[in-house]
């Protein structure tokens, strides 16, 4: 289980971004160490970064874990995430990418065993409501 969070106000950027304060990654991160998850935080990364993260930890050996979760607070816009590298096109990781990495296909430890992903990101351009993506590993 790891926890991303950006800590940095994008230049431009019109949301208040809870994850500003360093209090609730660390509040999340208290929790599932409760609920006795192996956690590690990744504060501040690129979105090249947070691709490699992913990646990594998609190639782990997850056979004798139980379930895998991911916290991810930071700017968003329409079903993507930034990095800290920020507005740039490069800068925007699409959430579907994220949980893709964890696919059956690409991480087969994972197979049949919960995937939980919590994701806080304002949703530039987003219709005022939820943001809701399903994504249906086959």
């Amino acid at each position: 289980m790891f926890v991303f969070c950006d800590y940095i106000v994008l230049p431009g950027t019109t949301c208040v971004n809870a994850c500003v304060c360093p209090v609730y990654p660390e509040k999340m991160r208290n929790l599932f160490v409760d609920l006795d998850f192996n956690v590690e935080v990744y504060p501040n990364q690129t979105s090249a970064d947070i691709k490699g993260i992913m990646a990594y930890y998609a190639s782990l050996n997850h056979s004798a874990s139980y379930a895998f979760a991911c916290v991810i607070m930071s700017h968003g816009r329409l079903g993507k995430i930034y990095g800290v590298d920020g507005r740039r096109c490069e800068g925007l990781v699409p959430i579907t990418e994220i949980a893709e990495c964890f696919s059956n296909y690409h991480c087969p430890s994972l197979t049949g065993k919960p995937k939980l992903f919590f994701i806080q990101a304002c949703q530039s351009g987003a219709p005022l409501g939820k943001l809701v993506t399903h994504y249906r590993d086959s």
